[in-house]
């Protein structure tokens, strides 16, 4: 109904049914009325939020924006992130947002709502910040500390990254394969009347399931260790998996693969039914239902990598060279440009300078970064010649020749001396961007 109806002009598909709340009070207000609602509070960042943000740029001004992040204020939502929005209807430019971040955690109660709101909570920032402030490049992200470098020490610090190259310009950056369906769930038997055990491996095995299928050298070149983002650590990456994908790609049709490899076929034909049956509802095409939902390109699996689970509380990415299949919730960062290596880059965004960065200019739930395409993409990375990206790549590779040892995680030393490796980074990328000595205080204290 939204897409052919009377705010068709703001449908994206992929948009959350609040915003169109927003758009209708803009509709029906009268100038210079007043909007306000509590949601929660993604679309400032969101990748489907564009239009939203470009609506209020156009048709109001921003009054107030009050972020409680981890700060719970409705208990029987306790996973949810939330933003009070208050607009004006308006054309002029005239207001100054009052805009409040809290970094309180909890369940909010009067006497806290209280103090947040009357500017009086030590945990809370708070900032007035001109309405051509608040919006930031071509998608308008809206920074509730604003995007000027005048509103705050942060700003400044930032806008000594954000006049370099962005990583999605000078790299590849791709989302992980989707199997369409990992393994047999509860959801599935209630859902699509499924018989048998639950847990059963469909296009995801175990090494269990694996072994108890006789395979033949054509299924061997096709099935593939498969990683999960928890395998994903600062610096390195697991390198070895109990669980493995059939990568099949477009290439097998039905008639193909029951041929060169009938004992995938045979393992496949047990799930036809409930595969056709999500695929069908998923508006998926039904005649390649033996062929993984999503393969991507195979470069990105096989390639020297970065990779980055979707969502992580600090800046986390992994290095690895070898074959590194994973799931839709993993991010690949791959060379584009020659210019600029990737272990280089691997120390630049694992630093807690960029911790600042991803926290401040990317996207968030709460206090999680969100690390996914547009974010990443949005990264800026010094440009330096090969010569002085050395050093860093040096210090990379002395921590993974650490974290390799199969005895690291047990072993306080190795990790000690990980660490100093990484605060060596963090200087390194000081001294790059030429922060001032109060700088680094600000963002040495952001990251504790």
């Amino acid at each position: 109904p939204i897409r052919n109806g009377t705010m068709k002009q703001f449908y994206s598909g992929r948009g959350e049914l609040f915003y169109f709340f927003f758009h209708l009070s803009l509709n029906l207000g009268r100038d210079k009325s007043s909007v306000a609602f509590i949601t929660t509070n993604y679309y400032p960042t969101a990748s489907y939020g564009n239009l939203l943000r470009k609506d209020f740029k156009e048709r109001a001004e921003i009054v107030s924006l009050i972020n409680f992040n981890e700060l719970r204020i409705f208990e029987s939502a306790l996973g949810q992130h939330n933003l009070i929005t208050i607009l004006r209807k308006s054309n002029e430019r005239n207001l100054v947002a009052k805009n409040i971040i809290t970094k309180k955690k909890g369940i909010a109660d009067p006497t806290i709502l209280s103090a947040i709101l009357n500017h009086q909570d030590k945990d809370t920032d708070y900032f007035n910040i001109a309405q051509n402030e608040l919006y930031d490049g071509k998608e308008n992200y809206i920074r509730l500390g604003g995007t000027s470098g005048e509103n705050n020490q942060i700003n400044k610090i930032l806008g000594k990254l954000s006049i370099n190259p962005l990583l999605g310009d000078i790299c590849f950056v791709r989302q992980g394969l989707r199997t369409g369906i990992d393994k047999t769930t509860q959801s599935h038997k209630l859902n699509y009347n499924l018989k048998g055990e639950m847990g059963e491996g469909v296009f995801i095995i175990t090494k269990k399931e694996l072994s108890d299928i006789k395979l033949n050298i054509n299924e061997k070149k096709i099935i593939k260790e498969f990683y999960k983002n928890s395998d994903i650590s600062k610096f390195y990456t697991k390198q070895d998996s109990d669980q493995y994908v059939f990568y099949i790609a477009k290439t097998y049709d039905e008639k193909k693969l029951k041929k060169d490899c009938p004992n995938i076929y045979a393992h496949l034909l047990k799930f036809k039914e409930l595969i056709l049956k999500i695929r069908g509802r998923n508006n998926e095409q039904l005649d390649h239902w033996v062929n993984l939902d999503r393969t991507r390109e195979e470069f990105i699996f096989t390639s020297q990598k970065i990779v980055a689970p979707q969502r992580s509380y600090k800046n986390t990415f992994g290095f690895s060279e070898k074959e590194w299949y994973a799931s839709a919730d993993v991010y690949y960062i791959l060379q584009n440009n020659k210019k600029y290596l990737l272990k280089y880059i691997l120390a630049l965004i694992n630093s807690k300078l960029y911790y600042l960065w991803l926290y401040t200019r990317g996207k968030r739930k709460g206090d999680m970064l969100e690390l996914y395409q547009n974010p990443l993409s949005e990264i800026p990375i010094k440009d330096i010649p090969e010569k002085q990206q050395k050093p860093f790549i040096e210090l990379v590779d002395r921590i993974l020749s650490i974290t390799n040892d199969k005895d690291y995680l047990k072993n306080q030393d190795k990790q000690a001396r990980v660490k100093a490796y990484g605060n060596r980074i963090d200087k390194m990328v000081y001294e790059l961007y030429e922060l001032t000595p109060e700088e680094i205080n600000i963002v040495e204290d952001f990251g504790k």
